[in-house]
């Protein structure tokens, strides 16, 4: 008998399967964990159906992610949907500059025929903490 995982531990492993598979740029990956329906608010404001988001976040030229880490990971269900927030620690290399950024996130959730994808996301940038990015433990 196949044992049935908690949707919750379920959901926060897949998150971090899909942003392990974005730091690898592994686009075939990343577009299986997004329904075709897929929409992401960034945290300058602008929406990006999934297309958009794999171009912006994939296959942009000059793009090299170095880690995308989360912490304070919740998973809340609500009806046929889970919730999941988290607060995000990013860099990645863009033209040959190192950027990073810490953001909270909120990310949607549906069980589809073929397993749980992603179909809402949105992220807002945190204060800074005045450490330098750098200096932050990746562990």
């Amino acid at each position: 008998m196949k044992k049935v995982l908690d949707p919750s531990i379920e959901i926060a492993r897949f998150a971090h399967e899909f942003s392990d598979a974005l730091v690898r740029q592994d686009e075939a990956a990343v577009r299986r964990k997004l329904s075709a329906e897929f929409t992401y608010t960034t945290a300058s404001g602008q929406v990006l159906d999934r297309d958009g988001f794999l171009e912006r976040f994939v296959r942009a030229p000059g793009l090299r992610w170095e880690r995308q880490r989360m912490e304070r990971v919740t998973v809340n269900p609500i009806g046929n949907y889970l919730v999941l927030t988290c607060r995000m620690h990013n860099a990645a290399w863009v033209d040959g500059k190192r950027l990073a950024a810490r953001l909270s996130a909120t990310y949607l959730y549906a069980r589809t025929g073929s397993g749980w994808q992603c179909v809402a996301g949105h992220s807002r940038s945190l204060p800074a903490t005045g450490a330098a990015v750098d200096a932050e433990s990746l562990d």
